[in-house]
């Protein structure tokens, strides 16, 4: 192989009396060699990288070099000695990191250069790009260390990661090669500087040939950001542009389970949990679809989990059932747990008359149904429902136990925290959310089809009419206890955030509002959602006073806002009321309205409008968890609010029954105590960190004090089952032993008045 034959030294003058350009260095080549529609990819290397060349002329041409790298010096491209060389219409592109790249000498390296020179020959770029992707080290992207002509024409350009700000050292000097020649020698160094620490920029620093853009900019880290390592969300947050023509960031909250941060060595700054894309991801990937009752998304051909209708069904069944016939739970159980009482009350009644001892039991009223206890039952699942923070730890207690009881109480058929139901395909966040007040609906319907199913049959048997006062209640049941659902869902979907330029629905923000669905949903607030609370308050009052049919009552809590103006109107023209206090119905749906709350008296003048303050609460806590996005403001809030509750119940005490007004203060207390948990607890999600040390062990404490009070009530629950169980094993062991007595008293010919004869008679 021949030498590159030298032409001109690029010696000038020590003292020239005039400027005088003399040219660098140059040779005459006898090697050339031109390589086109190459790529160079994933290579290895101690020294040089992917290419290296040594004198000659090379030319690439529409080459591609990715993610190369070598171990000393190099990387994608590497020139020794006197060589020429010229790129026209390449790439040079570095996506992957080598962080732990291992070599033999247990040598590390972190990132290759692109192109290094040794070269004092030309380096020439022409419509060639070199862009770094990934954020590593301070290594050079491009660097001449004794070179000669380097040109890079304008439409050559340098990119550095984002968040990343291109720097051109020029080194260039004159070398004193002798007494009589000084030479320029080509010194440059082009590397990438990240933002300091507390700082970012999405921009990427860029040069177009050899002119570095100065438009570059680094922002403080906004609030929701972790600027560690340039910019990215912090959990549960989501960042976008303030303005097109703005690069600062702004970060909210997302929906809970929906974004996670990205990965370390990502180039973006937002990230999706599982299968979920889109603004606030906010939509699954195409092909999959949303689950219930959760926030996760699974493949279309997965979502046939048929057996979510069976167990929808059976709840919707159980819970008409359960409204309509109000069955004794409570006194059945205690009957069954204590049949011994009854079993020896007959030996026991002679001396408890004679003592003036009564001789009834505890077991003869179901409390549950005349104090409230349903009442009291239902909404302190349904307000400790909104109360819990969504990212609490999981445990088993609350998975399996907690959330499925949190779910029935909120018509919500759950199997587990979060449960992955996924009926069919085509789900997304605004067709579940709608799907999900079917189950209220649903109950509703049942309760009219098991009305029209009882009239059937007694048409069939020729039994009298049906009475229509436990599905009247059954119903209105129903839409009390139904109203907190409706709520969370009617808000949820009305609930908008401004991102970027446009306002979209946060639980699912591929919508943007608003459409035409939610002015009907505005609609629904408007005339169902607010009046419904002013009617139970004004309706419980006519109804006991026997003002309004009852009738016309549950017509009312259908269609509140007609006949909330209708009353009005009738009010201000002092019309007087018609006289039906002898309404069938009226002490059915009195017993639903009014039934447990202190009536009026010549000494009070009762609180019949107990029920509509319930409905309140509900509203203001539910509007509360709807629309206020930090977590910590939000639960400070609900405490206070919470707490308020409580001492109005505190100087109301509503219940006829003092034990309905101590568990109902118990009931608030508790859920004071769950918001205050919930606002602690909430300090680690606002700041996006997790709890360490001490702060774990506390965290900890109020985790497990949280599951105490929201399993109490199933434990209970549990503990009677047991019970009853224990006492049914018993009841069969005494039933065997007294027919083992009467066998063997029948065998030997005794009977039931010798076996049951004192041992000591009393002769005198």
């Amino acid at each position: 192989m021949s030498r590159d034959v030298l032409l001109h030294t690029g010696c000038r003058s020590p003292s020239p009396v005039l400027p005088v350009i003399v040219p660098m260095r140059s040779w005459e080549y006898k090697n050339f060699a031109h390589i086109s529609k190459t790529y160079f990819e994933a290579n290895f290397a101690f020294e040089g990288g992917a290419f290296s060349v040594m004198n000659g002329k090379t030319t690439f041409q529409n080459c591609s070099f990715l993610n190369n790298v070598a171990a000393i010096q190099g990387g994608h491209f590497c020139n020794y000695g006197s060589s020429s060389v010229n790129f026209i219409n390449c790439v040079f592109l570095q996506t992957e990191s080598y962080k732990r790249e291992i070599i033999p000498g247990n040598q590390k390296i972190s990132q290759s250069s692109f192109i290094e020179s040794y070269s004092g020959g030309p380096l020439l770029l022409n419509n060639t790009v070199a862009d770094l992707q990934p954020v590593q080290s301070s290594n050079p992207l491009m660097a001449v260390y004794v070179g000669g002509i380097v040109d890079f024409n304008n439409s050559s350009s340098i990119l550095c990661p984002a968040g990343s700000q291109l720097t051109m050292l020029n080194m260039s000097y004159l070398y004193q090669e002798n007494e009589t020649c000084k030479r320029l020698v080509t010194a440059l160094r082009l590397s990438c500087s990240a933002c300091d620490t507390g700082f970012y920029s999405i921009q990427r620093g860029r040069s177009f040939g050899l002119r570095v853009c100065n438009d570059f900019r680094c922002f403080p880290c906004p609030y929701g950001a972790d600027c560690t390592n340039n910019i990215m969300a912090k959990p549960n947050f989501w960042g976008f542009l303030v303005s097109e023509s703005s690069p600062k960031l702004t970060f909210i909250r997302c929906p809970t389970g929906y974004c996670q941060p990205p990965h370390k060595n990502s180039s973006h700054y937002n990230g999706c949990q599982g299968n979920r894309t889109g603004a606030l991801c906010g939509q699954c990937k195409p092909g999959y679809s949303e689950a219930f009752f959760s926030t996760h998304c699974r493949l279309d051909d997965l979502c046939n989990d048929n057996w979510f209708w069976v167990i929808s069904l059976m709840l919707i069944i159980g819970m008409a059932l359960y409204l309509i016939t109000k069955p004794p739970v409570l006194t059945y159980a205690c009957r069954q747990i204590l049949w011994f009482k009854t079993l020896f009350s007959h030996n026991e009644q002679t001396f408890q008359g004679q003592n003036g001892l009564s001789t009834q039991t505890d077991c003869n009223e179901d409390k549950g149904q005349s104090t409230g206890f349903l009442k009291i039952v239902f909404y302190f699942y349904q307000v400790s429902n909104l109360l819990i923070l969504s990212t609490s730890t999981k445990t088993i207690v609350k998975t399996k136990i907690v959330f499925p009881l949190m779910g029935i109480f909120n018509f919500q058929p759950r199997l587990s925290d979060g449960g992955v139901a996924c009926p069919f395909p085509g789900l997304n966040g605004i067709t579940k959310q709608l799907f999900q007040t079917i189950f209220v609906v649903a109950t509703l319907a049942f309760i009219c089809v098991i009305y029209g199913l009882h009239c059937f049959l007694n048409k069939v048997f020729k039994r009298g009419p049906s009475y229509k006062g436990p599905y009247f209640a059954a119903a209105l049941e129903t839409l009390l206890l139904g109203y907190a659902t409706l709520a969370s869902i009617s808000f949820g979907l009305l609930r908008c955030v401004r991102i970027e330029s446009e306002s979209r629905l946060f639980m699912s923000a591929g919508f943007v509002c608003f459409q035409w669905w939610q002015y009907l949903v505005m609609v629904c607030v408007g005339v169902y959602g607010i009046p419904f609370m002013f009617v139970l308050a004004w309706g419980s009052v006519l109804l006991y006073h026997g003002k309004i049919p009852a009738k016309v009552m549950l017509f009312s809590c259908v269609f509140p806002l007609p006949c909330l103006i209708y009353w009005l109107i009738r009010f201000l023209r002092k019309e007087n009321e018609v006289d039906v206090s002898r309404d069938k119905l009226k002490e059915a749906l009195g017993q639903v309205l009014y039934g447990p709350y202190r009536v009026p008296t010549e000494e009070s003048r009762g609180v019949l409008y107990w029920e509509s303050i319930l409905i309140g609460c509900r509203f203001v806590l539910v509007a509360l968890t709807s629309f206020l996005t930090e977590p910590m403001l939000r639960f400070f809030i609900m405490a206070i609010v919470c707490a308020l509750i409580l001492l109005h119940h505190a100087m109301a005490k509503p219940f006829r029954d003092g034990t309905a007004n101590s568990a109902q203060f118990v009931s608030l207390t508790a859920l004071v105590v769950l918001a205050t948990i919930s606002m602690s607890k909430s300090s680690t999600v606002t700041l996006a960190t997790e709890p360490e040390g001490s702060a774990k062990v506390v965290f900890s404490l109020l985790e497990w004090i949280e599951i105490v009070l929201l399993a109490f009530l199933p434990v209970v629950f549990f503990f009677i089952v047991v019970l009853g169980l224990v006492s049914l094993i018993c009841r069969l062991c005494f039933i065997l032993y007294q027919l083992t007595v009467k066998l063997f008293s029948r065998s030997f010919g005794v009977t039931r008045t010798e076996t049951l004869r004192p041992l000591l008679e009393d002769k005198t």
